[in-house]
């Protein structure tokens, strides 16, 4: 028995235990590129490569045969492996003066081993606006004049302060990141402005913004409110928790229902199955819904099991096994 899966199954980095590749003395004849099989019948792991079966082993075991007594060299102290491209091999060479390495492949760089006169001036980019390569090393103070640049040409979110609206005043001269807390209610931009509770923001999106009435500058402005009216059907904004009893009653247009409140509402069935003998179980839980959702678990661990669950009625479904469990073994549990 197997269950099979319609969609990618993503572990999100989590291991696969005592996990077995597909088996089987042929490989299977409808395949995709990717796919893994081991042939017992001839005791070798296989991958489809799109349009032929590849022995993995004999791909390794091809690449170690192609290696001879002058690829392989010994490490001594002091020393590290590089690649040479004109001769195809790899070689041994000795580190000196302040970079050292030691038998342990530990590398040591004094203070000062590396400095910007050591590098050829084609390797260092002291522009990165201009000139940013993945083969270059970009001096600090490139990055400085980098970091410096950007932050200055992102109009940034800056808290210039706070405004006293009782007066109504006009909105402040700003640029675009310029941000004020209201500290009194009132209006902001004269009296034609835009009305405005403690704790409110205004931020400003245009550089070089005058300070000016709500007719004249108030497009440059986004205007943020803290304090909000009750929602309603037709209005954004704030709500209450409903208690157990308003939940239950089902009259308060304005409160809203969570989860602790809905308990009584939901329809709940576990049972404990499990014989030694066996494989299939129908479990009735007369929750007069068909389409439960419904999970089985280890009755010892609680960890949770993959079964076949068929819904077979409003008020009964069907466990498959592929072995017998043991006496109450698995507790299945349903909502509905």
């Amino acid at each position: 028995m197997a269950r099979k899966f319609l969609v990618d199954l993503d572990l999100n980095q989590n291991q696969l235990l005592n996990g077995v590749i597909h088996k089987g003395t042929s490989e299977p004849t409808s395949a995709v590129e990717g796919q893994i099989f081991f042939n017992t019948s001839e005791d070798k792991l296989k991958i489809y490569d799109g349009s032929a079966w590849i022995v993995l082993q004999d791909n390794a075991s091809a690449l170690l045969s192609d290696l001879n007594d002058t690829d392989i060299q010994s490490v001594a102290d002091a020393q590290v492996l590089i690649y040479n491209s004109s001769t195809g091999k790899w070689e041994n060479k000795t580190l000196s003066g302040d970079i050292s390495v030691d038998n342990t492949g530990a590398v040591t760089i004094n203070d000062g081993a590396v400095q910007f006169d050591d590098i050829d001036s084609n390797a260092i980019s002291s522009d990165l606006a201009n000139d940013a390569s993945s083969t270059k090393v970009a001096r600090a103070d490139a990055v400085k004049s980098y970091v410096d640049n950007a932050v200055a040409t992102t109009d940034a979110f800056t808290l210039k302060g706070e405004i006293d609206a009782s007066t109504n005043p006009d909105y402040p001269a700003a640029d675009a990141g310029d941000a004020y807390v209201i500290s009194v209610a009132g209006k902001v931009g004269w009296t034609n402005g835009t009305p405005v509770e403690v704790g409110d923001m205004i931020i400003c999106k245009q550089d070089g913004t005058a300070s000016w009435d709500e007719a004249t500058v108030g497009d440059k402005w986004i205007k943020i409110q803290r304090n909000t009216d009750y929602a309603t059907t037709d209005v954004m904004g704030l709500v209450k928790l409903a208690t157990q009893a308003e939940a239950e009653a089902k009259s308060d247009t304005q409160k809203v229902v969570t989860p602790a409140t809905l308990v009584n509402y939901t329809k709940r069935f576990s049972q404990a199955f499990g014989n030694t003998t066996d494989t299939s179980y129908t479990i009735t839980h007369n929750l007069d819904n068909k389409f439960v959702v419904a999970k089985v678990y280890d009755s010892s661990t609680g960890a949770e099991v993959e079964t076949d669950i068929t819904l077979i009625d409003n008020n009964s479904l069907r466990v498959d096994v592929s072995t017998a469990p043991g006496d109450n073994a698995l507790t299945i549990a349903i909502i509905g």
